[in-house]
């Protein structure tokens, strides 16, 4: 997600989250400049050493202003060859070159003007430009900062050193530029959330907040800015502070959904519902459903959980992790046949799913359909290797069964596997390993 500022310069915020579905985005402006065109370094005058360098700059003004700028490269490359000294015809070749999307020739145009006219701003801001469409943002702030310092006390330039630094890591430093701005115009947006982005990256996560705030304030479309606060106080570990940004936007599903996760992981299960009673109603997804079930369950309300995933299934029945989710309370709730019809639905829909053989044997094995259990880890096996449950589970099965031999093969298989990790049953089965073993001896 990006969020732009409307007055020419890029936004830095391409770390935000994916959240702003919802949100309205500014769009992004290829211009450095507040006014949205390029700079012009004065009315130029042609060159008028000879009348071929005249002819060349007049071909290449004409074609620059029809949009054709591999011609106007062309004439004004000619111009600049006959009179190298001449700032215009450079000038206006740079222009062509930028525009016609050949920006490192550009650079190299518009780096020898500064030699030539190092007090002129507008060629360091074009250059500026230039240098951050070719991601040299170091480089780009060091022109504006020249630029600045030839129009001191302009705001536009300011503005665009600000946000240059910004791009280039120097946080601190913009957030001086960004202060004085806000001195400037306390009640400019665009400044108040510079300001908010440079304490954002210096991790200043309150000042952030209220630079955020105060843009929002005065153009409710900065309002985004606070989700990405969110993340950052989430990643913090604050995440009360984390799940009330998110809370903020409840017309946003995902926020909405982010707050619910984070007061479960919080233990406030009663305000969780709440937010993700919100997100499921507005949109109500597989996934809005199963972490409202989630949180369902944690306070106590299996039947709504119930509901809430059968209602998931009717939306998606060809959804094999909603059939899963919803066999999954319906075993819990120890309604095995129910249960085990979900799991054989998930199959049906994806026969080398393991996550659902894995589930329908368990289920299985719950209900006494041991040869429905034994089939089902033979399939688990078809696609890799066992774990030690499915050894001990196997076991279990054909021990019950009175197929001595291979009980015993398993219970060993699965004490190998095991390895101190499930204590209980590595005791029941070493017991029963004593006990067929002694039993083969009679």
């Amino acid at each position: 997600m990006r969020l732009f500022p409307h007055r020419g310069v890029w936004m830095v915020f391409a770390l935000l989250p994916h959240l702003l579905l919802a949100q309205e985005a500014r769009p992004p402006v290829i211009d450095q400049n507040r006014s949205g065109a390029p700079q012009t370094a004065r009315k130029a005058q042609p060159p008028d050493h000879t009348s071929a360098a005249t002819e060349a700059y007049e071909k290449g003004m004409a074609a620059l202003e029809a949009g054709k700028f591999d011609d106007a490269a062309q004439h004004l490359s000619k111009a600049v060859e006959l009179v190298p000294e001449d700032v215009a015809s450079r000038f206006y070749l740079a222009q062509a070159l930028a525009q016609g999307g050949r920006e490192e020739e550009a650079a190299v145009q518009y780096d020898r003007l500064t030699e030539l006219q190092p007090g002129l701003p507008e060629i360091r801001l074009n250059y500026a430009q230039v240098l951050t469409t070719l991601e040299r943002h170091a480089e780009a702030a060091a022109q504006l900062e020249q630029a600045a310092k030839l129009k001191p006390g302009d705001a536009n330039v300011l503005f665009q050193l600000g946000y240059a630094e910004l791009r280039a890591g120097e946080a601190e430093s913009a957030r001086t530029h960004f202060e004085s701005l806000v001195k400037q115009d306390p009640d400019d947006a665009d400044y108040r959330y510079g300001l908010g982005q440079a304490a954002f990256l210096m991790k200043d996560l309150d000042a952030a907040e209220s630079g955020f705030r105060e843009a929002a304030k005065r153009d409710p479309r900065y309002q985004n800015g606070l989700l990405a606060l969110a993340e950052a106080w989430q990643e913090s570990g604050n995440l009360e502070k984390a799940a009330a940004l998110f809370g903020e936007f409840p017309e946003n599903p995902e926020a909405t959904r982010r707050a619910g996760e984070l007061l479960v992981e919080l233990g406030k299960n009663e305000e969780a519902l709440v937010a993700l009673e919100a997100a499921a109603s507005s949109a109500p997804t597989f996934v809005n459903r199963r972490n409202l079930a989630s949180a369902y369950l944690r306070a106590g309300k299996s039947e709504k959980a119930l509901a809430i995933l059968e209602e998931a299934v009717q939306a998606e029945p060809s959804n094999v992790e909603a059939q899963l989710a919803l066999g999954r309370v319906l075993r819990d709730a120890r309604r095995f046949p129910q249960a085990a019809a979900r799991f054989q639905a998930a199959l049906r829909l994806d026969a080398s799913n393991v996550s659902a053989w894995n589930e329908f044997a368990g289920v299985a094995m719950l209900a006494g359909e041991y040869q429905a259990a034994i089939d089902a880890i033979a399939q688990i096996e078809k696609h890799g290797e066992l774990a030690a449950g499915h050894h001990y589970l196997r076991a279990i099965i054909l021990d019950r069964f009175q197929n001595d031999d291979l009980a015993l093969n398993e219970y060993e298989l699965f004490l190998s596997k095991s390895g101190g990790q499930n204590e209980d049953e590595e005791f029941k089965a070493r017991q029963r390993v004593r006990m067929l073993k002694n039993k083969k001896r009679r």
